[in-house]
């Protein structure tokens, strides 16, 4: 789905190597969404259903890892989701984007419901 909408400025996961208090690490978001034109890099994390995990996954590892490693670009969150439950637990409040390249306030995590099956 997001390689065929985002054609070259996709790329599905890749994996970052990073030190931290605990010594060498690696992780692996789900993808990034570049757009080099407005030096911005949109974090996806893909899951079946909204989930605290992924707030974790996004704000406190991919987020600060890509931050690193681009320090040129800007960032946004994504997470992606197959179910959405508003009444699942999340720590912080997000919004709920209609596709992938929304606009997002900053420093807000966007929530985009995908599911081919439901209008």
């Amino acid at each position: 789905m997001l390689r065929a909408r985002f054609p070259g400025t996709y790329l599905a996961g890749p994996w970052f190597e990073f030190v931290d208090r605990t010594g060498r690490r690696w992780c692996q978001p789900d993808g990034l969404i570049i757009w080099k034109e407005r030096a911005h890099i949109r974090i996806v994390e893909i899951k079946y259903q909204h989930t605290e995990r992924a707030w974790w996954q996004l704000r406190q590892l991919y987020d600060p890892v890509i931050r690193a490693a681009f320090p040129d670009y800007e960032t946004s969150l994504l997470q992606v989701v197959h179910w959405h439950d508003p009444a699942v637990s999340f720590p912080e409040n997000y919004d709920l984007l209609k596709d992938c390249e929304g606009q997002l306030p900053m420093n807000r995590i966007g929530t985009h419901i995908w599911n081919p099956n439901r209008g």
